[in-house]
C-alpha cells in the first residue's frame, strides 16, 4: 500500500509539473507580453540614473538627452529624428502620444557597459523605451556624407524598433524585429543590408533564427532576417506587415504566419 501511495504521489507531482510546464510553454507569449512593460520601465530607470546629469533639448516629438556634443551635432540629430518620425508614422498609421526619448551618449565606455557590449561597438540601441546613440562613433567625425548617412540609418533603425515594440508588445523574436527595422531602412532610406551576402538557407532557417539568433554569424543572420521580412512585404504589402505586428500585440503567435515569409 505504501509503495502504491508513494508511486501515486510521485506520479501526481510529476503530472502537475509537466502540466505547468506545458501551460507556461504554450502561453509563454502571454507571460512575455505581461512582463514586457515592467521590464521596459526598469530598464528606463537604469538609463535615467546613468544620464541624470545630461542636458536636455525638447523638440516637437522628442526629448533629446545629451552630454558634451556640439550644437551642430544636436541640430542634425533633432532634424533627422523629426524627419524620420514623420515617415515612420505615415506607414504605421499612428503617432506616439508621448515624446520619444533619445539619449546621445558621449562616453563610449559607459555606453558599452550599459548594453554589455564587448566586441564590435554598436552605433545605436533601442533600450528601456528610448533610442540610444553612440555619440563618439557618429559625432566626433567630420560631417561628411557617410557620417550623415550612418546617423540617418541608426536613428531610423532604432525608431522602428520602438514602434514595433509598442505595437507588438514584445511578442516577437529578435530576428523579426531586426528584419522589420532593416526593411524600413531599405524602404525609407534605400539602404539594403547584406546586398552581397550569400545566406546558407539550410543553416539560417526561420527556426534557427528564432532559437539561436545571437549565436549565429550576425551579418548573415541580419541579412536573412531582412530578406524574410522583405519577402513577406513583397507578397502581402507593407500595410499587412503593420497589421501583423498589431496582431502580435493582440496575442497572436508569429509562427502562425511563417509560411508567408518563405
Amino acid at each position: 500500500m505504501g509503495r502504491i501511495t508513494k508511486y501515486t504521489g510521485i506520479t501526481l507531482v510529476t503530472l502537475l509539473i509537466v502540466f505547468l510546464c506545458f501551460i507556461i510553454q504554450s502561453e509563454k507569449h502571454v507571460i512575455v507580453m505581461a512582463m514586457h512593460p515592467i521590464i521596459r520601465e526598469m530598464e528606463n530607470g537604469i538609463v535615467a540614473f546613468q544620464v541624470r546629469n545630461y542636458s536636455e533639448l525638447e523638440t516637437e516629438n522628442f526629448i533629446i538627452r545629451y552630454g558634451s556634443i556640439s550644437k551642430e551635432a544636436l541640430e542634425k540629430i533633432s532634424y533627422i529624428s523629426e524627419e524620420k518620425y514623420l515617415e515612420i508614422t505615415k506607414i504605421f498609421g499612428a503617432s506616439r502620444k508621448e515624446k520619444i526619448v533619445i539619449v546621445v551618449h558621449d562616453d563610449e565606455e559607459s555606453f558599452n557597459n550599459l548594453f554589455l557590449i564587448r566586441d564590435n561597438p554598436l552605433l545605436g540601441m533601442y533600450y528601456g523605451g528610448a533610442l540610444h546613440i553612440n555619440g563618439l562613433n557618429l559625432i566626433e567625425k567630420e560631417w561628411d556624407f557617410d557620417t550623415l548617412w550612418c546617423l540617418e540609418n541608426t536613428v531610423l533603425h532604432e525608431m522602428v524598433h520602438l514602434f514595433t515594440d509598442h505595437l507588438g508588445k514584445g511578442n516577437f523574436p529578435a530576428w523579426f524585429t531586426e528584419g522589420v527595422s532593416l526593411y524600413f531602412e531599405y524602404r525609407i532610406n534605400g539602404y539594403e543590408w547584406g546586398r552581397e551576402v550569400e545566406v546558407p538557407r539550410d543553416e539560417y532557417t526561420i527556426s534557427k533564427l528564432q532559437h539561436s539568433f545571437y549565436e549565429l554569424n550576425q551579418d548573415i543572420a541580419y541579412t536573412q532576417s531582412f530578406r524574410l521580412v522583405k519577402k513577406f512585404v513583397d507578397k502581402k504589402g507593407v500595410v499587412s506587415l503593420v497589421e501583423l505586428i498589431s496582431k502580435l500585440g493582440d496575442g497572436e503567435k508569429l509562427e502562425k504566419y511563417y509560411c508567408l515569409f518563405e
